[in-house]
């Protein structure tokens, strides 16, 4: 009895769902003998100008279509892709028997597109520094055919600047309502100025200009661990002793204290717009932007500062 029960309120239960439940309305596709498609995906859309129910209408009825080429779609076909997706109930087909999609569209023409993807990557390329060559750079494209419809455009979702070197850049290009992504390999050829010992260096020796001979060399083909700017000695001397004509390594740097154990520095004390300069000696050694412990010679009390130049700390209160 209990058994028998239960199914009757699974099926009451049922039935309740089933009249809450509207029926879709029969819709009619008409198929034309022939249609033009832009793109390379033919949709249920693509296929008549009548009204249609909107999931029936973005189902996939082909993909993969390439521009200038047809194939012939049938009611079988179509009536499969729609029953595979679930919205096949109520169809009604009239018109053709079946449909010769058109793909319409052109190859791209290489030059033109390479002009724009050149144009596109330009505003990437980092500016030399004073004296140096031209930085400039060159690109690959993938061994494929694009197609479009209409005017071209090239975009990039990339925003930093290019390194020395190969850089992978994903690039989309639009024709026409179709877009296509992919990725160029870009080497960008930017020069840096080597630096070679003029002269004996003994270990330890702080490191000025003067010291090497310099030259402009495309760091796209350059060792990465040679120094390539004058900029990097600033604050460094020599971590290993080098003979004349060797080459300079950032694993040859090695920061110097610029403020000694003991020394008496100027300490600037800020406090939001306000700074105030006062006497305090340093308790280590201390390299270009470390922090220190300084004893202010003031107040004596001990604070600690970053190193922001030879003889000078600061210190935000």
């Amino acid at each position: 009895m209990l058994r028998l029960q239960t199914w009757i309120t699974v099926l009451t239960v049922g039935l309740m769902i089933g009249a809450a439940t509207p029926a879709l309305a029969d819709w009619a596709l008409a198929l034309p003998d022939t249609v033009i498609v832009s793109g390379s995906v033919t949709r249920v859309r693509n296929l008549t100008s009548a009204a249609l129910p909107s999931q029936a209408a973005e189902v996939v009825v082909h993909a993969g279509g390439t521009p200038g080429t047809l194939i012939g779609l049938n009611r079988r076909l179509i009536l499969r892709k729609l029953v595979n997706a679930g919205l096949a109930h109520g169809v009604r087909f009239t018109g053709a028997e079946e449909t010769t999609v058109i793909y319409a569209g052109s190859r791209l023409d290489e030059m033109v597109l390479r002009q724009e993807i050149r144009r596109t990557l330009q505003p990437l390329v980092p500016g030399g520094m004073p004296g140096a060559p031209a930085s400039w750079f060159e690109f690959d494209l993938p061994q494929q055919d694009l197609w479009g419809t209409g005017d071209l455009s090239v975009s990039t979702s990339r925003s930093t600047e290019l390194a020395p070197g190969r850089n992978p850049v994903r690039i989309r290009v639009t024709s026409g309502g179709q877009s296509s992504d992919f990725t160029v390999a870009v080497t960008l050829h930017h020069y840096g100025e080597t630096a070679t010992a003029n002269r004996p260096l003994a270990r330890g020796m702080t490191l000025t200009p003067d010291l090497f001979t310099w030259q402009w060399v495309d760091l796209s083909e350059a060792d990465r661990d040679h120094v390539s700017s004058r900029l990097s000695l600033m604050g460094n001397s020599v971590a290993r002793s080098l003979r004349l004509g060797d080459p300079l390594r950032q694993s040859d740097l090695k920061m110097s204290p610029v403020v000694q154990a003991g020394d008496q520095v100027e300490l600037l004390v800020r406090r939001g717009p306000l700074v105030v300069s006062t006497k305090a000696f340093a308790r280590q050694d201390g390299c270009l932007g470390q922090t220190i412990p300084v004893r202010n010679d003031l107040t004596g009390r001990l604070v600690n500062a970053r190193v922001s130049g030879p003889g000078q700390v600061e210190w935000r209160n």
